[in-house]
């Protein structure tokens, strides 16, 4: 997957940039950062519903809840400029997340030093131990006399997260000149539920509009935020990108507490006593101590949000001066600020707001925390808590609990504070055995890696899993690409996931698998989308199916990605290699399992799969013998590449063992030879017998997209295609050139950038030479290896971003490798797992051979092909006879003359990025709704 261009009308604009770097210059493999922000998350915690994002520095930067899919409940948002890396915290404004901070009172001063700021504290990141995911920053104070710790848990049930802060006093001066230490607490919830199909900004983008209220409940001396569900839920895109409209009675009796001033203790209590009657189910979320705070205030936020969303939409803008060519105008972006309707200065005065609520972080800042027990709309809380303190230390924590009501929040919140600290902690690390204790690492690395290496990799590996564990949904199984928000890859992508599932496979997961899957198989669509069902806003032109020869999306494919809810994410309704990678995982996923449980999931799974099998062998290129042109790989031009092609021939081979294990003979023999026809045309197609390679370069649009590059589909020719048998000589010679590639940029070699799923390769070659491929790889397999875990993957925390960018100094010496975009990214974390296994518990990857029928796929010449055929090394979407693709950006700079005219995105033209009609009439549609008065 890329998740380059995810998944909306304005992503699409922002990703044309195709750039950004903290250098800070335009680089094209960190153009999602440009357009979205840096995630800045570097730790996780969780266990598939409460999911925490924790920074180097120990802020939470997400906060996901009941799902690590949707939704995020905090308002936090990173820059996207050029030079957000170089930034502190990567430029997230003060007051966004959950902070904590220390008063500190000495014999001059006394002053809130949070412990995210550099100038106070060195903090030290890191995991507990190495067999969970319990995250603990170390801080050492600059001004000296304190060490901190901070050690982040999460209950597997209820939903309390548990923030644990023990300081020590040093007995030097410096210690003895500080004369008592609190704690101080700060938390800006953005509490919502918004699934929004085809834009998955709903938790992150609207946050200007998330968000409900916060009352203080004195019994429970804590805060209570709140968002009920049927409050101007956002569902739609028109609802997110159009000015609101706020109902009279949308806030309840909160209305009229907030036009009164004075002490209102005991109407917040009595507010908080019956939220579960005044309002309806939704997020609720418990906010409070141990110790109980001495101080509080609950505060309504300012303009914050919405002038740090303006400054992204400014920093887009700013691209037409920096020589990128755009396809379209970039002020289309400006119809995605917050509109003046939803900045809270606004909405307080139009409902007559008088009581003074002033943001809670400018209190806590200064240390005058009001005692304001209610705010409404956008708002922010915060606590100073005093430590319990014996002699030169102190303990107290924070813990966050959450509920679908506030009578749960309350509950999960009572349980949690009824256990001690420790067996928070305790109960955290027993649920990482029990989910990950059967894990299957890499053991028996080969020796001819140096022992220091090999610690590394395998300590990376099983960490790889660990995050992937976090990642995945607990009701349902579905995996994210990634917790992080900024991008927002917090989806399935039937993609991604069959890799998922081949690593929990091959680690001796097999569980995880099958649920997912059971998840999963079921959203393929029923029936087909012609163009009058489709959303006409985003959804790009259907290509032609060639069966029917008329547009459509077809029955038995799945969608771009999904929500934990089975909602679908992005809007690339086709794209051929998300259906072919799921029937190949679903057919394989059964030589995991027990002979009884395989025949019969074989069972109830087959009709699934052959149905869509069925479709993958007709979608045919009558005068190519190719795929059909489709979507592929999240780029909005339909193509048919190496890319598509790889994972279909995969998907009907292994699809046919399905078959002949369920006597379904003659579907298989028809599914192998179609593979094998596809097969012979991908050679006819891309083999250059002068270069002696495979040519799948990549132009137009998808070359702005790291997971089209050039190299992963030809690696996936070997695996998970197996196309040819290992002593075929094209096989060692694209394995050899593929990775002298991957090795060029891993060593930093002039002229190289960093890189994006070099892991693709780096898999297959390891699997190329643990079958009997030509030995002579097995150095450049292990050196590639030994590089990517030492210098890419961070030491401490062992996270991935979805590309990585090579940092040089002033003579172009390699200074580091720096992780960018939506770190911990899932996927590249998995393919560096599968090919740590693939040298060390080789036999793994051959389970499916011995346990499923083999494919009878006939040798290569004995289909007839197609002629004429194109020559070798063009990109089915570069050549005129494929010339119709119908992506929506192109159809709208080059306005074909008639529907069968050039949609496509070709090499040399502007655009290619997805959407352009339909962003531009998305743009005007917003720019005047906004125009109209509130209602």
């Amino acid at each position: 997957m890329t998740h380059r261009a995810r998944i909306a009308p304005v992503l699409a604009l922002l990703l044309a940039t195709a750039a950004s770097t903290a250098q800070p210059r335009p680089v094209a493999l960190s153009a999602v950062e440009h357009a979205l922000g840096a995630s800045p998350v570097h730790m996780v915690a969780g266990h598939g519903r409460l999911t925490a994002g924790v920074t180097r520095d120990g802020d939470l930067a997400v906060l996901t809840w009941p799902s690590p899919s949707c939704c995020d409940q905090l308002t936090h948002l990173s820059s996207n400029a050029l030079d957000a890396r170089t930034r502190p915290r990567t430029g997230v404004r003060e007051g966004f997340g959950v902070a904590l901070g220390l008063v500190v009172e000495t014999a001059t001063a006394t002053r809130v030093e949070w412990l995210h700021d550099p100038a106070r504290w060195r903090p030290v990141a890191g995991y507990a131990d190495e067999r969970s995911l319990q995250p603990r920053v170390t801080y050492t104070r600059v001004d000296g006399g304190l060490t901190v710790t901070l050690d982040d848990a999460v209950l597997p049930s209820p939903d309390v997260l548990q923030r644990r802060v023990r300081y020590v006093r040093s007995s030097d001066a410096a210690g003895a000149g500080i004369r008592s230490v609190a704690l101080m607490v700060h938390a800006n919830l953005g509490l919502t539920q918004n699934v929004i199909p085809r834009l998955p900004f709903g938790d992150v983008l609207a946050d200007s509009r998330n968000d409900f209220g916060v009352v203080r409940d004195s019994a429970l001396g804590a805060f209570i935020h709140f968002r009920p569900s049927d409050r101007a839920p956002i569902s739609d895109i028109p609802a997110l990108v159009g000015a609101p409209t706020i109902a009279v009675d949308h806030f309840g009796p909160m209305d009229a507490l907030l036009r009164r001033d004075g002490d209102l203790t005991a109407e917040a209590n009595a507010l908080a006593a019956a939220l579960d009657t005044t309002f309806t189910r939704g997020v609720y979320a418990v906010v409070g101590s141990e110790p109980r705070a001495d101080a509080f205030h609950a505060g309504r936020e300012g303009d914050e949000f919405c002038d740090e969303l303006g400054r992204m939409v400014d920093n887009v803008l700013a691209l037409r001066t920096s020589g990128i060519a755009l396809p379209i105008d970039p002020g289309l972006a400006t119809g995605f600020r917050c509109p003046d309707a939803v900045r809270p200065s606004r909405v307080a005065a139009a409902r007559g707001w008088t009581r003074s609520t002033p943001s809670a972080w400018s209190l806590a800042d200064t240390n005058a925390l009001a005692g304001n027990p209610v705010a409404a709309y956008l708002n922010d809380s915060a606590m100073r808590v005093p430590f319990a303190s014996s002699g030169m230390s102190g303990e107290a924590r924070v813990l966050i609990a959450f509920g679908a009501t506030a009578a749960e929040a309350r509950g999960a919140y009572t349980t949690a504070s009824g256990l001690m600290p420790d067996e928070v902690i305790r109960r955290d690390s027993a649920e990482w055995t029990r989910r990950a204790g059967s894990l299957v690492v890499p053991e028996h690395l080969p020796e001819t890696i140096p022992m220091e290496d090999r610690a590394r990799i395998a300590r990376a590996a099983r960490r790889a899993m660990l995050h992937v564990l976090n990642g995945t949904d607990a009701a349902t199984g579905m995996v994210v690409a990634s917790i992080a928000r900024q991008a927002p890859y917090g989806l399935d992508w039937p993609r991604d996931g069959a890799f998922f599932d081949d690593a929990f496979d091959i680690g001796g997961l097999p569980g995880n698998t099958t649920r997912r899957l059971d998840w999963a198989l079921p959203l393929a669509r029923e029936n087909p989308l012609g163009q009058s069902a489709i959303n006409p806003l985003t959804d790009p032109r259907p290509p032609i199916d060639p069966r029917t020869g008329t547009r459509q999306y077809p029955e038995a494919a799945w969608e771009m990605n999904y929500y934990n809810t089975g909602e679908m994410g992005g809007f690339f309704r086709f794209e051929i290699d998300n259906t072919a990678l799921m029937v190949w995982t679903a057919s394989t996923h059964l030589a995991f399992l027990s002979n009884e449980e395989r025949m019969t999931t074989a069972a109830r799974w087959w009709p699934r799969i052959q149905r869509s099998a069925d479709l993958l062998a007709d979608w045919r290129d009558a005068e190519t013998g190719l795929h059909a042109l489709a979507n592929e790989d999240d780029n909005a031009a339909f193509s048919a590449t190496l890319h598509g092609g790889t994972t279909v021939f995969a998907s009907l081979e292994a699809a046919a063992r399905v078959a002949r294990l369920v006597g379904e003979t003659t579907v298989a023999a028809r599914w192998e030879r179609r593979a094998s026809e596809l097969r012979d045309a991908l050679v006819r197609r891309f083999y250059d017998p002068t270069m002696q390679r495979f040519v799948n370069d990549v132009s137009g649009a998808a070359a702005s997209n790291p997971g089209s590059s050039a190299l992963g589909a030809t690696a996936w020719m070997v695996w998970p295609a197996s196309m040819f048998p290992v002593s075929d000589p094209r096989v060692a010679r694209q394995m050899r050139s593929d990775m002298e590639r991957v090795l060029a940029v891993l060593r930093g070699d002039p002229g190289t950038e960093g890189g994006a799923y070099l892991t693709k390769t780096m898999l297959s070659a390891a699997v190329f030479v643990a079958r009997g491929g030509d030995p002579t790889l097995r150095p450049l397999v292990e050196e590639a290896l030994v590089r990517m875990a030492r210098d890419v993957i961070t030491e401490d925390t062992q996270v991935m971003g979805e590309v990585f960018i090579t940092l040089r100094d002033a003579d172009g010496g390699v200074t580091a490798r720096e992780n960018r975009v939506s770190i911990p990214h899932l996927w590249e974390a998995t393919l560096f797992y599968l090919t740590t296994m693939a040298l060390s518990e080789p036999t793994r990857f051959d389970f499916d051979r011995r346990a499923l029928p083999a494919a009878m796929t006939p040798p290569p010449g004995t289909v007839p092909l197609p002629v004429p055929m194109v020559d070798a090394g063009m990109v089915a979407m570069d050549a005129a006879v494929v010339a119709d693709a119908g992506a929506a950006m192109d159809a709208a700079v080059t306005a074909p003359p008639a529907d069968e005219g050039c949609g496509c995105a070709v090499p040399g033209r502007a655009g290619g990025m997805r959407g352009g009609m339909a962003l531009g009439a998305l743009g005007l549609w917003v720019m005047t709704r906004r125009r109209r008065p509130r209602g």
